[in-house]
C-alpha cells in the first residue's frame, strides 16, 4: 500500500493530488522513471474522472472541477521536459492530456447544445433557451452594484435547476464526452504525408520565465515529439521595445529578433512539410504566425500553407461544405442612430470603406437570400433574430472591442464587468448610445451574449472588425469573440488580430468573396488569395498579417 493510499480513498481527488506530489518528489530525488510511471497512472485517473464528470455533472459544477483537472493534467508537460522524456509513452500520454484539455470547457458546452439540437424534445430546447437567458441575466446582475441579492440568488438557483435537468436529458440522448475519447493516434491518422501538426503548450516553472513548447505530430510517427520553442520573457521584452504594438513585430529590427526567437526554431521543426496545422497556446494566440520571418526565405506563409485550429480535434470534425445560399451582411452602420444631436467628442466613427465593402459583397452573392443591413438597419434585434435561424454566411464590417476590467478607456456601459466575454464584442447600429453611456449596452453585442445563441447553420463568420481576434488568454483557450462564435456553433471564422486598416479590410474582403464565389470556391484558397492581394498592394505586415482564419 502506498503512502497516499493510507490516507486517502483511491477514487478521491485528494488521492490523485497526493500521487502527483509524490511523483514530483521521486523525480526530484533522482527517480525520474519511477516518478514518470506514477504520473502516468495519475493522468489516467484524471482522464477517467474528467470523462465521468462530463457525463454526469451539470455545467455549473463542471467548470470549477474541470479547471483544477486541466491544470494538473497539463503539469505532465513540464515534468517530461525536465526529465528529458521524448517520443515515448510518457510523451504520448502528455500530449493526450493536452489534446483533452485544450478547449475542454468549450467542447463540453458545445456537445450539450449539439445533442439537444439533434435529439432533444421541444421542451428540452426551450429549457436550453431559458438557461441561456438566465445565464446572461446573471452576468448582468453580477455587474450591477444595485442589484438585489434576492434577485441574484433566485436567478442562480434557476440556473442550477435547469442545468441539472438538461444534464440528465443529455445523458439519455447521447455521449456528452465523445470528443474526450479522441487521442494522438486519431489525430495523426488524419494527416497526409506532407502535413505536420504543431500543437503548442506553455508552462511557468518556478523562478523562470514562461516556457513555450510544441508537440510535433506526423502521420508516420510512432510517438509524438516535443520541442522547446522559446521563453515568454523574450517575446515580452521584444513587444515592450515595440511599444506594445503587436503589428510592429514583423518588420525592421524586430523582424530579425522574431526570426531568431520563433521563426528559425519553427522552421527546424517543420522541415520539408508543406501544410502546417497549428494550435496556439498562450501568447501565440496573439501572434501572426504566417508573418513570422523565417530568415532569408521570407515570412512563414511564403514557405508553408498554414492553417490555424482552435483544437487538434477539429481535424476529425465532419467537413462542412460551405454554402452561400443565405447571407446576412452588416456594414456602413450609423453609430449615432437614436441620438437627437450628433455625438461630439470621442465616439465611434464611420468606416469610409465599409458601405462600399458590403455592397460589393452583396452584389457578388446576388439572389434574394442576401440580407444587407446598412445605416439605421443594423440594429441589435436583427442579430438576436438569428438565434436558431442563422444564415450560411455572416459578415460584420463594424467596430470590435476588447477591454481589460481596469482599462481607463472602458466605456460607461461596461463598467462593473470583470469577465473577458462581457468585455469583448461588436458595435452595431446605435452603438454610440452604449459607447458614450447614454443608454447602457445600446448598440453593443457582447461575446457573452453571442455565446448563448444557436448559430449552428453558420458555415462562415467574417469579422471585418478591429481586434476581433483578441481576448483573454487562459490555460484552456482565448476568451473573446472567437470563443463566442465557436460555442454558438459557427464553422470557420475570419478575423483580425489587431487594429484593422479600413482600406486594407475592404481590399481583403472583396477579393476573398470574389475568389470564394467565382474563383477557387475553396475557403482556404480564397483566404490566401485575398491576403496575398492585400500584401501586394500594401506590403507592410500591419495591413495584411493581422488577417487570420480559424477552424
Amino acid at each position: 500500500m502506498t503512502l497516499a493510499e493510507q490516507f486517502y480513498d483511491k477514487a478521491s481527488d485528494d488521492y490523485r493530488l497526493a500521487c502527483y506530489c509524490v511523483a514530483n518528489m521521486m523525480a526530484f530525488s533522482g527517480d525520474t522513471v519511477g516518478g514518470g510511471q506514477l504520473l502516468m497512472d495519475v493522468e489516467k485517473q484524471y482522464r477517467d474522472a474528467v470523462t465521468s464528470s462530463l457525463r454526469d455533472l451539470p455545467s455549473e459544477k463542471r467548470q470549477p472541477y474541470l479547471q483544477s483537472s486541466i491544470d494538473l493534467i497539463n503539469n505532465m508537460i513540464p515534468f517530461g521536459i525536465e526529465a528529458k522524456f521524448n517520443e515515448d509513452e510518457f510523451t504520448e500520454m502528455a500530449y493526450n492530456g493536452l489534446l483533452l484539455t485544450k478547449g475542454l470547457l468549450l467542447a463540453s458546452e458545445k456537445s450539450r447544445a449539439d445533442i439537444i439540437s439533434r435529439y432533444g424534445t421541444d421542451a428540452d430546447k426551450e429549457q436550453l433557451r431559458s438557461l441561456n437567458t438566465l445565464q446572461h441575466t446573471l452576468t448582468e446582475l453580477m455587474a450591477d452594484p444595485q442589484a438585489a441579492p434576492s434577485r441574484t440568488a433566485s436567478v442562480f438557483n434557476g440556473i442550477k435547476r435547469l442545468d441539472a435537468e438538461l444534464a440528465e436529458s443529455c445523458a439519455e440522448y447521447g455521449n456528452l464526452a465523445a470528443f474526450a475519447d479522441i487521442t494522438y493516434n486519431d489525430v495523426k491518422a488524419k494527416l497526409k504525408d506532407d502535413e505536420v501538426l504543431l500543437d503548442f503548450a506553455d508552462f511557468k516553472p518556478l523562478s523562470k520565465p514562461r516556457q513555450y513548447v510544441c508537440f510535433e505530430i506526423r502521420r508516420d510517427q510512432t510517438r509524438p515529439k516535443v520541442h522547446y520553442v522559446c521563453n515568454g520573457a523574450e517575446l515580452d521584452s521584444l513587444l515592450s521595445l515595440e511599444g506594445g504594438v503587436w503589428s510592429n513585430l514583423y518588420t525592421g529590427e524586430a523582424a530579425a529578433d522574431m526570426a531568431r526567437i520563433v521563426g528559425r526554431p519553427l522552421a527546424a521543426i517543420i522541415g520539408d512539410a508543406r501544410t502546417v496545422y497549428y494550435v496556439p497556446s498562450g501568447v501565440f494566440h496573439k501572434l501572426a504566425i504566417e508573418a513570422v520571418p523565417m530568415g532569408d526565405e521570407g515570412a512563414a506563409c511564403d514557405r508553408y500553407d498554414l492553417r490555424r485550429l482552435s483544437s487538434a480535434r477539429e481535424l476529425l470534425a465532419p467537413s462542412r461544405p460551405l454554402s452561400s445560399s443565405t447571407s446576412q451582411l452588416y456594414g456602413g452602420l450609423n453609430y449615432d442612430y437614436g441620438i437627437a444631436e450628433p455625438a461630439s467628442g470621442k465616439r465611434l466613427k464611420q468606416f469610409p470603406q465599409s458601405l462600399k465593402e458590403v455592397r460589393e459583397i452583396s452584389r457578388l452573392m446576388g439572389g434574394d437570400n442576401v440580407t444587407l443591413l446598412t445605416g439605421d438597419l443594423g440594429v441589435k434585434s436583427t442579430f438576436l433574430g438569428m438565434d436558431g435561424h442563422s444564415p450560411d454566411v455572416l459578415h460584420l464590417s463594424t467596430h470590435g472591442y476588447y477591454y481589460a476590467p481596469d482599462d481607463r478607456n472602458l466605456p460607461a456601459s461596461l463598467k462593473g464587468y470583470d469577465d473577458a466575454m462581457s468585455l469583448s464584442g461588436l458595435y452595431l447600429t446605435g452603438g454610440n448610445r452604449g459607447f458614450l453611456g447614454l443608454e447602457k449596452g445600446a448598440g453593443m453585442l457582447s461575446a457573452e451574449e453571442i455565446s448563448h445563441f444557436d448559430l449552428h447553420n453558420l458555415g462562415l463568420v467574417c469579422l471585418a472588425s478591429c481586434h476581433s481576434g483578441q481576448g483573454e488568454v487562459t490555460s484552456e483557450e482565448i476568451y473573446g469573440l472567437q470563443r463566442a462564435f465557436k460555442k454558438a456553433g459557427a464553422g470557420s471564422i475570419v478575423m483580425n488580430l489587431w487594429e484593422a486598416s479600413d482600406v486594407a479590410t475592404e481590399c481583403f474582403m472583396t477579393n476573398f468573396y470574389t475568389d470564394l464565389l467565382t474563383g477557387s470556391r475553396d475557403l482556404r484558397k480564397a483566404f490566401r488569395y485575398a491576403r496575398d492581394q492585400v500584401r501586394q498592394k500594401y506590403p507592410s505586415p500591419f495591413y495584411w498579417a493581422g488577417f487570420t482564419m480559424i477552424d
